[in-house]
């Protein structure tokens, strides 16, 4: 189904495209993610540094595995010069190897990945989310035993750890997850999924 935007894509480029999309738009159907998960990740590692993983089937009729890369690094370079940030995006990997491409990302803050991609993304604690506008009215369950938590007890924990995203991905940080919101798919303590169908932000409460 990509074949006619592909064509389109060769030629041209759309500014403020994110890079998972325009990586979409680039490659023909289909992803995974390295080990076990077959879909878009990020992961929040320690000191707040997020990385994001794409595999997807490469189509070499569109684009060579230089031209892609020429693409990719071009993007990373806007962006620096941009912010005058060294490495607060780096592209740490771009493999292509039986039909599939992998493309891996680490930025130096998540403001940076929102930013990069043009989407809502956050990391710090619920009263760091409430000062700069988040909205918190939310329901949250805890996957774990069941325990649902009301709206009205977000601002009574200032202090705690949230994640908030806006995409459709595999959601894998270092801490344990307590809370998710209702559009959100707990697999295990580490790894939860934001549907493709969902819609609003998802929100997570992790541990300290």
């Amino acid at each position: 189904m990509f074949d006619g935007i592909l064509k389109k894509a060769r030629v041209r480029l759309f500014c403020g495209t994110s890079v998972i999309l325009l990586f979409s738009l680039l490659l023909l159907s289909g992803c995974s993610k390295k080990e076990a998960y077959n879909e878009t990740t990020i992961r929040i590692l320690k000191k707040g540094v997020i990385e994001n993983d794409i595999v997807e089937a490469f189509g070499k009729e569109y684009y060579s595995e230089a031209e892609l890369k020429e693409m990719l690094e071009t993007e990373v370079g806007a962006y620096l010069e941009k912010t005058g940030e060294k490495n607060s995006v780096e592209l740490k990997e771009l493999n292509v190897a039986k039909g599939l491409a992998r493309v891996s990302f680490r930025y130096k803050t998540y403001q940076d990945y929102a930013d990069f991609n043009h989407v809502v993304f956050f990391t710090g604690t619920v009263g760091e989310a409430g000062e700069q506008g988040f909205e918190l009215n939310v329901n949250l369950l805890s996957p774990t035993d069941g325990q649902r938590i009301g709206k009205e007890a977000l601002p009574g924990m200032a202090d705690a750890s949230l994640v908030i995203l806006s995409e459709p991905v595999l959601f894998n940080p270092y801490q344990r997850i307590r809370y998710v919101s209702a559009n959100v798919e707990y697999i295990d303590e580490n790894h939860a999924r934001v549907s493709s169908d969902s819609s609003g932000l998802a929100y997570f409460i992790l541990e300290d």
